[in-house]
C-alpha cells in the first residue's frame, strides 16, 4: 500500500484519493504484512458450520472471522446477500480489471484514475470478501501433502509456497483485535477507531520463534517441524557445546550408529550442569571434562615429559582452563573436587569412562564393555599419559553392557549414576 501511496503522491492525487470510497486505505497507518503470522493463524483453522466464515482455535479459545469482522475492519460497502457457493468456485485469475476495466489487456494510467475516482460500486466490500475468503480458507493439510510429495521427488526441496489473494491482511488486523496478547508484541494500538484498520500500526518483521509464546507453541513441536523440514532447517541449532544440524539428530535415531564425540560432549555437559545446579542432590565432589580434554593432553604430554624443566613447562591455556574451572560452563576448579571424569574412545571403536582420583593421582579406567579379554583396551599400551597407575575395574565392580555398540550410551548412563 505504501507503493500505491507513493504513486498517488507523485501525480498529486493523494488528497483526492482520501475523498473516494476507499479513503480508509490511504488513511491507514503503516502496517507490515506478516506472512508468518497469517500462516500460524491458518494452521489453527478448524471446521466451521458456517460456510461463509472461518473459525480458529487459538490459546484455548474458539474465534471466528467472517463478513461482520471484515466489514468492521474495512468499512467497505456490502450487499445484502452473499453468494456462499461462489466462494468455492473463485479462480485465482480474477483481477480488478475484469470488473472495473472491461478485462482490457492494456490499461492507461488515465483510465485507471477515472475508474478509481468514479467508482460507484455499492458492493465493493462483498466483492473484496468474496475474493479474500476462498484464499484464506485453504486446506492446510493439502498444502502439507504437496510438501511431502515434493520432498519425495526432490529431497533438496526446502519449502512449498502458496499465495493468498484479496485483502488478506484483514486477517492480520482481525488477529490484533481478537487476541490481546498480540498488542505490544506484534503491533501498536492507536486507540479505538473506525474502521478498525485505522487503529493499528506495526513495522515488525517476525520469525516463527517470535510466535512461540503468543501461540503457545511447544518448543518440542518447533523442533519436530525443524527436523522434518516443515520449517527452514538449513540453519543449525545452537547447543551449549556447538552447532547441531539435522544430521546430529538423525544420527541418534539411526540403529547401530555409534555415538560421536559431539553426542558424548552434549550428554556430559547436561550432567555437569546438573552437578553444578543441584549440589545437595549430587553430593560427590566431582567435575567432568569433555572429549577435547584428552585430545589436548595427548598432544602435549610427550612434550612435557621431554622438557628439561617440567616446573617451567608452558601448558596450553585450553588445558589449564580445565583445571581452573569455568562458571559459565558449570565447571568447578580441580582444587575444589576429589575426582574428574572424562570420556575416552579407544581404537576409534570403543567408549570407556575414565576416573581421575586427584588426591592419589592414579587413573582408573572403568570398563564399559562386556568383552573382558581385549588387549586393545589396555590403557598402559594404547593411551597417554602412561606415567600413572592405571587400573581397569573388574566386572563385579562396574556394570557391563550386553551388546557391542552400546558402549557410548552405557558410559553416559553409568556416569549419571556414579
Amino acid at each position: 500500500m505504501s507503493k500505491i501511496k507513493e504513486r498517488f503522491e507523485k501525480y498529486d492525487l493523494l488528497e483526492r484519493a482520501k475523498q473516494c470510497p476507499f479513503k480508509q486505505f490511504f488513511l491507514a497507518p503503516p502496517m507490515q504484512a506478516l506472512g508468518v503470522l497469517i500462516y500460524q493463524l491458518l494452521l489453527r483453522k478448524v471446521k466451521s458450520k458456517n460456510l461463509a466464515e472461518l473459525q480458529f482455535f487459538i490459546r484455548d479459545s474458539n474465534l471466528r472471522f467472517g463478513l461482520d469482522e471484515f466489514a468492521l475492519i474495512t468499512a467497505l460497502n456490502f450487499g445484502k446477500n452473499l453468494d456462499v457457493m461462489k466462494y468455492k468456485s473463485m479462480s485465482s485469475s480474477m483481477r480488478l480489471r475484469e470488473t472495473y476495466l472491461n478485462n482490457e489487456a492494456n490499461v492507461r494510467s488515465g483510465e485507471l484514475e477515472a475508474a478509481f475516482l468514479n467508482c460507484e460500486e455499492k458492493e465493493d466490500g462483498r466483492r473484496s470478501y468474496e475474493r479474500t475468503f476462498p484464499s484464506l480458507n485453504k486446506d492446510m493439510m493439502h498444502q502439507r501433502e504437496n510438501y511431502i510429495q515434493k520432498m519425495k521427488k526432490n529431497k533438496k526441496t526446502k519449502e512449498v509456497k502458496y499465495t493468498v489473494y484479496g485483502f488478506s491482511i484483514s486477517l492480520q488486523y482481525w488477529a490484533y483485535e481478537a487476541i490481546p496478547k498480540f498488542t505490544g508484541v506484534f503491533s501498536e494500538n492507536l486507540g479505538i477507531k473506525f474502521p478498525r484498520m485505522l487503529s493499528w500500526t506495526s513495522n515488525k518483521i517476525l520469525s516463527i520463534m517470535d510466535c512461540i509464546d503468543v501461540f503457545k507453541i511447544k518448543k518440542l513441536d518447533i523442533f519436530r517441524r525443524w527436523l522434518t523440514g516443515l520449517i527452514d532447517n538449513w540453519k543449525p541449532i545452537q547447543l551449549p557445546t556447538g552447532d547441531a544440524t539435522t544430521g546430529f539428530f538423525f544420527h541418534l535415531q539411526t540403529p547401530w550408529k555409534w555415538l560421536a564425540d559431539e553426542h558424548i560432549d552434549v550428554a556430559f555437559r547436561l550432567i555437569g550442569e546438573r552437578l553444578w545446579l543441584f549440589p545437595k542432590t549430587y553430593r560427590k565432589r566431582v567435575v567432568l571434562a569433555d572429549t577435547v580434554y584428552i585430545a589436548c593432553m595427548n598432544g602435549r604430554w610427550d612434550a612435557f615429559r621431554k622438557t628439561s624443566n617440567e616446573a617451567k613447562f608452558l601448558w596450553d591455556d585450553q588445558l589449564t582452563n580445565y583445571a581452573k574451572g569455568d562458571e559459565d560452563n558449570f565447571l568447578r576448579g580441580w582444587e575444589e573436587v576429589d575426582e574428574v571424569y572424562y570420556p575416552l574412545n579407544i581404537g576409534l571403536n570403543h567408549w570407556v569412562l575414565v576416573q581421575i582420583d586427584l588426591p592419589m593421582l592414579p587413573y582408573f579406567l572403568l570398563n564399559i564393555e562386556g568383552v573382558a579379554d581385549r588387549d586393545d583396551l589396555d590403557l598402559t599400551t594404547t593411551t597417554k599419559p602412561r606415567d600413572f597407575d592405571v587400573r581397569r575395574l573388574p566386572p563385579n565392580v562396574v556394570p557391563q553392557t550386553m551388546k557391542s555398540g552400546e558402549c557410548g550410551v552405557f558410559v553416559v548412563k553409568h556416569l549419571e549414576f556414579c
